[in-house]
């Protein structure tokens, strides 16, 4: 009987420890999706698609899903458009403990390349500064918020599936 309160209490704490690593996770990380309206000249009113990614390690990426020729998105996902092209990040959270209102900050790496080629390249960091809103569920499960990119106007964040 001894053996076997034994185990349950082991396999309740593996249980709990795997929820704890899982709550620690900053509920931004991930894939997030958001569109500019072009304006003045030719492309007035065209809308170039982005992607930002977040890293645990407080890296990722940012991406324009967009051909720039005919402003089309070239795919959905960065991870699918090789010749898409995008920069490397590294990001922070503002705040030190975890709220339901939160913002974080970025920074681009110099260099602006094609997706296939940012595994590759080193992150160096550039001027170039961003900036994100979010607000999260009590559980941090869903979210949403707001993105400056560069520093400009402030464009309404999708979560990715």
């Amino acid at each position: 009987m001894k053996k076997l309160l034994f185990i349950s209490g082991l396999l309740l704490a593996f249980a709990c420890s795997k929820d704890d690593e899982q709550k620690d996770v900053d509920p931004i990380v991930g894939s997030w999706k958001w569109f500019a309206t072009q304006t003045g000249g030719e492309t007035d009113g065209i809308k170039v698609f982005y992607q930002i990614t977040f890293f645990e390690n407080g890296t990722g990426y940012l991406g324009n899903l967009t051909e720039d020729d005919i402003f089309k998105p070239q795919a959905d996902r960065l991870e699918d458009c090789p010749t898409c092209t995008a920069w490397t990040i590294r990001w922070t959270r503002n705040e030190e403990i975890k709220t339901q209102e939160m913002t974080y900050e970025f920074n681009f790496g110099i260099i602006y390349t094609e997706f296939s080629q940012l595994s590759s390249l080193p992150h160096t960091d550039g001027i170039d500064k961003g900036s994100v809103k979010m607000t999260f569920n009590k559980d941090y499960s869903t979210g949403s918020g707001s993105i400056a990119p560069f520093r400009a106007r402030e464009y309404d964040l999708v979560k990715m599936d």
